[in-house]
C-alpha cells in the first residue's frame, strides 16, 4: 500500500494553493473587494505572535524502600538532579502526589493564552489514565490472553473507581476497541472482544526455524566421510548466511513499524492533561535482529573447521573472488578461512538493523507527554524451542535452550528499555501478572512531581537526566530522558489525537471537504482538499497599511486499513488590508490543500493553530479516495 503524505516539499511553487473564488465550499463566502493573500514563506516569528520563552518540564519520580514500598514525605532537598551532567540549582515547582490525584503543570514564567487555558484545564484535576496497547503482531495467543485474564480482574477489583481505561490493538493496523471510559462493563466487553482476535508472531519464528535448519545441515554434512561433503556444506552455510541476513532485514522492518504505531500512540496520548501510563502486552521486540543467530552459529562451529568452495556470501559482496573470505572460496588457489572466522564477518552487516535508536527516540518522546510505559511480557519463564534440538554425528546445533533463551533475553532488552527509559516498571519475565499489576497501581497512587524551568528551543534536542535520592536503600526510578518541546510539538500531538482518540476541538468551526481526486502513476491517488478558515477569531496584528495572521496547518489520516500517517505541518500567512480588516472578519478563507493518500477509506484530521490568539481547531472528515483506473 502507498505510504500516506502531505505534500510539503515544493512551497516555493505554492503547494498550498490559496484562492478566494466563491463557490468552493457551500456556505464559503468571500467579498471579491478584500484583497487577502497567503505568502509561501512564512515572515520571521519574531515580527508576530506571543513567543514560548519557556519550557516546563514535569519530572515523575517514584521512590521507593527497599521492601518495594513508597517513601512518603521527602522534600526538594532529598533529590539531587541533572540535567546534561548539569547539576540543576532551583526545582520550581514540588508535590508529593497522593491517591491518584494528578497535579497541575505549574510554569513559573508568564505563558501565551493557549498555555494558561491549558493550566486552568489542568487544575480541574485530569483522571488517573491508562492506556492498554495489545500487540498482536508480536504475541502468541496464550500469552496474550494470560495477561488479559488478569488485566480484567485488575480493572474490576482493584484500579481506582473514576480512572479511565483506554483498549487498542495492533493487528497489522492500530484499533481503538475501547476509547477511554471508566465503565467496567465496558472495558470487560473489549478484552473479551481481543482475547478473541488472531495473534501473528509465527512468521518471525518460521524465518528463525529456517535459518536454525540450515545450521544442521551444515554439521550434518560436515560430518559426512566423503569428498563431497564439505562442498554441499559450503553451499548450505552460504544460504544459512543468507537467511540470517534477510531475518534481520524483515525483523528491523517489524520493529520500524511497531514503533511507528508506538509512535503515533505516544503523540495521541501527549495531548492528554497529566499523567498516562502505557500497558504494552507483547512478547518483545529484537533490539539486536539476527544477533542470536550468528551467536548461535559460531557457537556450532567453533572446532574452526573449514569449507572449500563457496565462502561467505556471493561475488557481489566482496567484488571479487581473492581469497579474503567473502568470495569464492576456491579462486586464485587461496584457502578459505575457518568458518567462524567467516561467521563473524556477518556481524558487521548486521549493524544497519540495530534497533536501539529507535527505542530512544520513542522513549524521548514519551517522556517528554508524561507517558510512562509498563509493558508486560505474558510468556513467564517458557522458551519455546521450535524443534531446534535434532541430533547429529559430529555435535549439535548450539545448545537450543542457550541460544534461545539470548534470543528471548534480546526481545525483552527492549520491553525493560522503555519501562526503565520512561520510569516505568516492565514485566519481562515470570507469571506474576496480578503482582504486577499492583505495582503499576502503586505507581499510579504514589509519585513525587518536580518542575524545571529550561529555556524553549527551536529544535527538539535531547536531553539526559540523572536523579540521585537520600535515603539509605531509597531508590527512584524517573524519566531517564526527554525532547524538549515546542508549541508547534503540541499542536502536532492534537492533530494526532484527534485523528486517533476523537479528541476534536473547533472554536473556528472549520469546514473541510473533497474538491477533486487524480490518479497518479504510483497507485497513491492526489486529493485536493479545500478548508474553510473563518477568519473572525484570529489573531491579525496590524503594521502600517496591512493586517496579518500567521497560521500553521497540520494534516494527518488514518486508513482503513490502520495505517496511520505522519502528522504534515504548512505555514499559512494570510494578509488583508487594515482598512478592511473589520470587514474581513465577518468571512471565511478558503484554502486548497493538496495530499497524496493510499486508495479505500480515509479518516482525515485538519488541524490549525494561531499562537497569537492561543487558539487551536481540529476538524476530521472521513472521505472514499477512489482507486486510480487501469
Amino acid at each position: 500500500m502507498q505510504p500516506t503524505s502531505i505534500l510539503l516539499t515544493a512551497r516555493r511553487r505554492f503547494v498550498l494553493a490559496l484562492c478566494l473564488s466563491v463557490g468552493w465550499l457551500s456556505g464559503l463566502v468571500v467579498a471579491p473587494a478584500v484583497q487577502a493573500q497567503a505568502d509561501s514563506e512564512a515572515a520571521p516569528a519574531s515580527s508576530f505572535g506571543a513567543a514560548v520563552d519557556v519550557n516546563v518540564v514535569n519530572l515523575d519520580i517514584f521512590v521507593t524502600d527497599r521492601k518495594g514500598n513508597f517513601v512518603e514525605g521527602l522534600s526538594p532537598d532529598d533529590f539531587t538532579i541533572q540535567v546534561d551532567g548539569d547539576r540543576v540549582s532551583k526545582i520550581d515547582f514540588f508535590e508529593q502526589v497522593t491517591a491518584g490525584a494528578v497535579p497541575a503543570e505549574k510554569p513559573q514564567a508568564a505563558a501565551p493564552a493557549e498555555e494558561a487555558a491549558d493550566t486552568a484545564a489542568e487544575e480541574a484535576t485530569p483522571p488517573l489514565r491508562l492506556a492498554v496497547l495489545v500487540d498482536n503482531r508480536n504475541l502468541s495467543p496464550a500469552n496474550r490472553n494470560r495477561v488479559l485474564g488478569e488485566l480484567e480482574t485488575f480493572l474490576e477489583e482493584t484500579l481506582d473507581r473514576g480512572a479511565e481505561v483506554l483498549i487498542m490493538t495492533h493487528d497489522g493496523s492500530l484499533n481503538v476497541r475501547q476509547t477511554f471510559t471508566s465503565d467496567r462493563a465496558e472495558l470487560a466487553a473489549a478484552l473479551e472482544q481481543t482475547s478473541k482476535l488472531p495473534a501473528a508472531r509465527f512468521a518471525r519464528e518460521a524465518e528463525r526455524r529456517t535459518a536454525l535448519s540450515g545450521m544442521q545441515n551444515v554439521i550434518r554434512m560436515l560430518s559426512e566421510q566423503s569428498t563431497a561433503g564439505p562442498l554441499f556444506a559450503a553451499a548450505e552455510l552460504d544460504s544459512v548466511l543468507r537467511q540470517i541476513v534477510f531475518f534481520a532485514q524483515s525483523s528491523h522492518s517489524d520493529v520500524v513499524d511497531t514503533v511507528s504505531m508506538l509512535r503515533a500512540v505516544v503523540l495521541s496520548l501527549g495531548a492528554l492533561p497529566g499523567r498516562k501510563a502505557l500497558v504494552y502486552v507483547s512478547d518483545g521486540l529484537p533490539l539486536r535482529p539476527g544477533d542470536s543467530l550468528v551467536t548461535a552459529l559460531q557457537q556450532t562451529l567453533q572446532d574452526g573447521r573449514s569449507v572449500e568452495g563457496v565462502g561467505f556470501g556471493d561475488q557481489s559482496r566482496s567484488g571479487s573472488g581473492d581469497g579474503d573470505g567473502f568470495g569464492s572460496g576456491g579462486g586464485g588457489g587461496s584457502s578459505p578461512p575457518p568458518l567462524s572466522s567467516q561467521v563473524a564477518s556477518l556481524r558487521s552487516e548486521l549493524v544497519p538493523y540495530d534497533t536501539s535508536p529507535l527505542f530512544t527516540e520513542l522513549t524521548a518522546l514519551a517522556n517528554a507527554r508524561r507517558v510512562t510505559f509498563y509493558p508486560v511480557n505474558g510468556a513467564g519463564g517458557d522458551i519455546a524451542l521450535l524443534g531446534a534440538d535434532s541430533p547429529s554425528d559430529i555435535g549439535a546445533v548450539a545448545s537450543p535452550a542457550g541460544y534461545l533463551t539470548a534470543d528471548l533475553a534480546d526481545l525483552r532488552d527492549s520491553l525493560r528499555l522503555m519501562a526503565d527509559e520512561t520510569g516505568g516498571v516492565a514485566l519481562a519475565g515470570g507469571t506474576d501478572v496480578d503482582g504486577w499489576l499492583e505495582n503499576v497501581q502503586q505507581d499510579l497512587r504514589n509519585y513525587y512531581s518536580l518542575g524545571l524551568t529550561m529555556p524553549a528551543l527551536d529544535k527538539p534536542q535531547l536531553h539526559r537526566i540523572k536523579v540521585k535520592v537520600k535515603g539509605r536503600g531509597n531508590k527512584a526510578r524517573f524519566r531517564q530522558s526527554f525532547v524538549t518541546r515546542s508549541g508547534d510539538s503540541l499542536q502536532q500531538d492534537r492533530t494526532a489525537a484527534a485523528l486517533l482518540l476523537g479528541a476534536v476541538h473547533d472554536p473556528l468551526g472549520l469546514q473541510v471537504q473533497v474538491e477533486g481526486q487524480q490518479g497518479r502513476d504510483d497507485g497513491a491517488v492526489d486529493v485536493a482538499l479545500m478548508v474553510a478558515i473563518p477568519l473572525d477569531k484570529l489573531g491579525f496584528v496590524t503594521e502600517g497599511e496591512e493586517a496579518r495572521v500567521e497560521l500553521k496547518l497540520y494534516f494527518a489520516s488514518l486508513s482503513d486499513t490502520g495505517r496511520v500517517s505522519p502528522v504534515g505541518t504548512l505555514p499559512l500567512a494570510i494578509r488583508v488590508p487594515a482598512e478592511r480588516l473589520e470587514e474581513a472578519r465577518s468571512q471565511s478563507y478558503g484554502a486548497q490543500l493538496p495530499v497524496a493518500l493510499p486508495p479505500g477509506e480515509q479518516k482525515i484530521v485538519l488541524g490549525l493553530w494561531d499562537a497569537t490568539a492561543g487558539i487551536n481547531a481540529q476538524v476530521t472528515k472521513t472521505i472514499e479516495v477512489a482507486a486510480p483506473e487501469g
